[in-house]
């Protein structure tokens, strides 16, 4: 036994200097491009929603948004400032992974494999490259696994609170850590910790985690379950339906082609393996979640926390393997594998390059991404990078269009915007010295931040059918063309329309504009 490896009481030396050094570069590569393309649809959203704090939003609970009002008030709303965070816990994904590979058993080798699948998966590049609820989830989920590995091998019944804890918080951030919790509790149900349910530590972590989620079932109950209403829109109108084929096509490209070896092995070695019985219930939490996003039709990336916790357990499972049959080349052939794919794919994850030798790389490739969602297919960009362009442009254009209205029609005007992204974007370039009016919108939690002083009489609307808008108003012209290249085409061309004579006040025509999706 190498003395180095193994330390007293037989748990693996963590790595840490090798652990610390992919979790640092992970961190680095993203700095070094996060002010990139400009900011993010839905960061706009998220400022936005922290301008109204709440126990909850239509579509997500209130941590990370908590958590964003806070960062802001420290140090700022800027683009590079706000996706510190998201950066940070990038890294300490990678951290975990190779802390987990550790308590499986793995040792230099596997914890270093393990950490470097999880630094390579593009899902986890793009997901923590701009803020969002999503960039904690790889935490909650890899946070998880290590506590149920440690109550089953351990039989460390204590630390059934501390789950119950943190599960409690993954709701709180968001509601798919339900998948999580549903694939625990089947993990415990077919494994020997079915012997726990009789243990109060259990259902006091149980209880912890309804406690700590209840403010936001609260929240749900007095607005009248709106979040149900945006689930049921989204799967309706928005979630494009893919097969389960292409659904677990879409997890290999979001888990890295070039790890599907691990997955697979992961998997099997979880659910069969004799050195994985001591921590068996860990095996469940992958086809378990797969099956359940699976028969919801839901997006492909939200199986991607789940990714991490199998991918450590292959690499746990061939560093041994590799170890016992003393293929010292085994390694580092691994290693270049998994870097020159990592490399091969970095950018389609960040901005390393221009927009247009982005596009014709992807297209080259053939690695455009599926987002899940009928309206983002066939561009020329992910839609997580153009999603990064045109908002500006949108509220220049606008407030071009509101400096040339005359005083009496500016000072009752509001603008008229149909998705959160233009309404964000808008308040966010308001704030920082953009003339323009108050933001009117109707999209998600929007719809419940109406300003009331202004009677809508006049309005300009950006990037709104024309139909729509002459249910409302008698004259509908317009007076600009948003021109913003590489944007989403709804949003770098969308037209800035000019609204007069209002046929009804906006307050009793509101309940009619209501759009959670």
């Amino acid at each position: 036994m190498n003395r180095r490896a193994t330390p007293r009481g037989g748990r693996p030396r963590l790595a840490t200097g090798l652990l610390l050094s992919l979790a640092l570069a992970h961190v680095l590569a993203h700095l070094l491009t996060n002010g990139r393309y400009g900011m993010f649809r839905d960061e706009y959203y998220y400022l936005a929603c922290a301008n109204h704090l709440d126990w909850g939003f239509v579509d997500h609970p209130p941590l990370s948004v908590l958590v964003l009002a806070g960062w802001r008030a420290l140090f700022g709303a800027t683009v590079e400032s706000i996706r510190v965070p998201a950066a940070l816990a990038g890294g300490a994904a990678v951290w975990l992974a190779g802390l987990l590979a550790r308590e499986m058993g793995g040792r230099r080798l596997a914890q270093g494999l393990a950490a470097l699948a999880a630094w390579i998966m593009p899902v986890l590049i793009v997901v923590t490259g701009y803020y969002s609820m999503n960039v904690f989830e790889p935490l909650i989920w890899l946070g998880a696994a290590l506590l149920l590995l440690r109550i089953q091998r351990d039989d460390a019944r204590r630390l059934w609170p501390w789950l119950g804890l943190l599960l409690g918080l993954g709701l709180l951030n968001k509601i798919g850590v339900l998948v999580l919790g549903a694939s625990i509790a089947v993990g415990v149900l077919v494994t020997p910790l079915r012997r726990h349910l009789a243990e109060r530590r259990l259902w006091l972590g149980v209880g912890l985690t309804l406690l700590l989620f209840l403010p936001f079932l609260l929240w749900q109950l007095g607005q009248g379950w709106p979040t149900l209403e945006f689930i049921a829109n989204a799967k309706e109108n928005k979630i494009a339906t893919l097969a389960p084929v292409a659904f677990l096509g879409e997890t290999v490209l979001e888990s890295h082609p070039a790890s599907l070896p691990l997955l697979i092995t992961g998997i099997l070695w979880l659910l069969l393996s004799r050195a994985a019985r001591p921590f068996r219930a860990l095996g469940w939490i992958w086809p378990v979640a797969c099956t359940i996003l699976i028969l919801q039709r839901s997006k492909p990336y939200y199986l991607s926390p789940a990714h991490p916790i199998v991918l450590t357990a292959g690499a746990v499972a061939v560093g041994e393997f590799l170890r016992r049959r003393r293929w010292r080349w085994g390694g580092p052939v691994l290693v270049v594998h998994l870097t020159l794919g990592g490399l091969f794919t970095l950018p389609m994850c960040l901005p390393l390059f221009s927009p247009e030798f982005t596009s014709r790389y992807m297209v080259a490739t053939h690695l455009q991404p599926e987002t899940g969602e009928t309206a983002h297919s066939g561009l020329p960009l992910p839609q997580y990078f153009s999603d990064r362009f045109g908002w500006r442009e949108q509220a220049e254009a606008a407030a071009a269009a509101y400096a040339a209205m005359p005083p009496e029609e500016r000072s009752d005007c509001v603008l008229l915007c149909d998705n959160y992204g233009s309404a964000g974007a808008a308040d966010y370039f308001r704030a920082r010295g953009l003339d323009l009016p108050p933001t009117v919108c109707w999209h998600n939690s929007y719809w419940y931040w109406r300003p009331e002083e202004r009677s809508g009489a006049v309005a300009l609307a950006i990037g709104i059918h024309p139909e729509l808008l002459a249910r409302y108003y008698d004259e509908v012209e317009v007076v600009a063309t948003v021109d913003a290249p590489h944007a989403l085409p709804w949003v770098g061309q969308a037209t800035i329309w000019r609204c007069r004579g209002a046929k009804a006040d906006l307050a009793s025509v509101w309940p009619l504009l209501r759009n959670f999706i």
